[in-house]
């Protein structure tokens, strides 16, 4: 998906992943805010712990499905 996204072939990184794909956005955001959090040493808040949790059960049921068909 990376090399796909890489050369600009968008359709191919999305048929080779698409929950990450979708999401690559909520990573970025993710990315940025961690590394906001720790130049102005406040910890993570509950909501983004929250979310983060989410995220990695979406991801792992989507793998899981996905495994399976």
């Amino acid at each position: 998906m990376c090399i796909s996204i890489l050369w600009f072939r968008f359709i191919d990184a999305f048929y080779a992943n698409p929950f990450i794909f979708t999401t690559i956005p909520f990573i970025l955001f993710e990315i940025v805010y961690n590394v906001y959090l720790s130049y102005t040493e406040r910890r993570m808040p509950l909501w983004n712990k929250i979310l983060l949790g989410v995220y990695c059960s979406a991801l792992l049921i989507f793998a899981i499905i996905r495994d399976f068909m």
